[in-house]
């Protein structure tokens, strides 16, 4: 977890970051949380001794100032809470002091609890009454809301779209400094939502936001950079700015990057990299890097080859609904049915079984316990070729077998091919 800078403001990181919430806030001046006298002189030293690392020490001060009806104390010992600092990590008892702070009209703790009740950490997911905490927070002037806000207006989330109203909360955030407020205006400025278009005025902002750490405007920037749009092209600048938001974290500059590598797009081409990446992306469920982490395991490229790893990480895509995983882990599968039996004949002609009589023995066994006719012979098809041979023999061909069945009027396909290697001999 990173560090946590307590202060006057804060906020827990937006909804959507990964477990943990690696992302903190800056924290800014009081915006509603007016400190009484008699608490100043507990809060202030708790935000020393927070400072020095003495958590335990900063929550027992700011209890003392809370006591004395301190907001910022309230909402700070929130995120002691919500972050385990100092305590057991507690989402409920942190939405508590969130709530007490927010009732004070403190900005800062409105956000706070707007976020825990947005993700539905610490109290059932409200995504009407995080609006609602969203919208007094960026009334009273708290950029991180205004940004929210206006994220929310830009996608449709618990409020109508509406691309006029997302404009003007970014502006109100950028004017603050606000780097996803700046992220989220640039945005609209290239695809030209709710105002004019102007490449030009969102490479400025994307820049600022970017030198600022957001993530979203990091991305964008390297996409200016590799198309020109607002910028001067610039495949290195477009390199570096990928990588700066890749290495926080974020699945979909990973997946961009790890392509990069892969196919030597202003980098040398490094399969191994970019194997690196994907799997970061591939580990956070972006489903496009779980097939190519796939792709390329079942192909060794920058991996060992590894059809059971690729079988697992071309699932995961399939799952997902990826037509293209889908495909290729039939592929993979009928592949690695074909080295299991590959691996079982050679264990047999190692000596496994010690004469003809002791392999026909087991082939018997097998047929009376298989499911099905599996002593019928019957069509295989291995490749473009039609085969009639027993079904065993077929399966170790890696094919797929057409049985014979009585009164169907013909042959009739029984689905899928069988793994040879859950049964524990192999037919000569």
């Amino acid at each position: 977890m990173g560090a946590l800078t307590i202060g006057s403001g804060g906020c827990p990181p937006r909804p959507g970051h990964r477990a943990g919430w690696l992302a903190v806030c800056a924290l800014l001046a009081g915006l509603g949380c007016h400190l009484f006298d008699a608490a100043s002189e507990p809060y202030r030293a708790g935000r020393r001794a927070f400072a020095a690392g003495d958590h335990a020490g900063a929550l027992a001060l700011w209890t003392q100032a809370a006591q004395l009806g301190s907001p910022l104390a309230k909402k700070n010992i929130g995120d002691l809470h919500a972050y385990g600092l100092g305590v057991t990590q507690n989402d409920a008892l942190a939405v508590s002091w969130y709530r007490e702070a927010a009732e004070q009209d403190c900005a800062p703790a409105q956000h706070a609890l707007a976020a825990m009740l947005e993700a539905g950490r610490g109290a059932d997911a409200d995504l009407a009454a995080a609006v609602a905490l969203y919208r007094q927070a960026a009334v009273g002037g708290y950029p991180e809301a205004q940004a929210r806000l206006g994220q929310l207006y830009e996608r449709g989330g618990g409020v109508s779209r509406d691309d006029v109203l997302a404009a003007k909360w970014y502006r109100r955030a950028a004017r603050s400094g606000d780097a996803e407020g700046m992220a989220g205006l640039a945005y609209l400025y290239t695809s030209g939502r709710g105002v004019e278009k102007n490449p030009e005025r969102a490479f400025e902002l994307n820049l600022a936001a970017a030198e600022r750490g957001s993530v979203r405007a990091q991305h964008s920037l390297s996409a200016a950079y590799a198309s020109g749009l607002g910028a001067e092209r610039s495949a290195a600048q477009a390199v570096y700015w990928l990588r700066k938001a890749a290495e926080q974290g974020a699945p979909r500059p990973q997946y961009a990057l790890a392509r990069r590598y892969a196919e030597g797009d202003g980098v040398p081409v490094d399969r191994a990299e970019a194997a690196r990446w994907y799997r970061a992306a591939a580990e956070q469920g972006h489903v496009d890097a779980q097939a190519e982490l796939g792709i390329a395991y079942a192909s060794g490229s920058g991996v060992a080859e590894d059809l059971a790893a690729a079988a697992h990480w071309l699932g995961q895509a399939a799952d997902q609904g990826s037509e293209f995983a889908r495909l290729r882990l039939g592929y993979v599968r009928r592949d690695l049915a074909r080295a299991r039996s590959e691996s079982a004949r050679s264990r047999h002609s190692r000596g496994r079984y010690t004469s003809r009589e002791d392999s026909s023995r087991a082939r018997r066994k097998a047929s009376r316990e298989l499911p099905g006719r599996q002593n019928r012979p019957g069509r295989c098809r291995v490749g473009d070729d039609i085969l009639l041979i027993h079904r065993l023999d077929c399966m170790n061909r890696g094919g797929v077998f057409v049985d014979s069945r009585e009164g169907a009027g013909g042959f009739a396909e029984v689905e899928g091919s069988y793994d040879p290697s859950e049964w524990e001999w192999v037919w000569e």
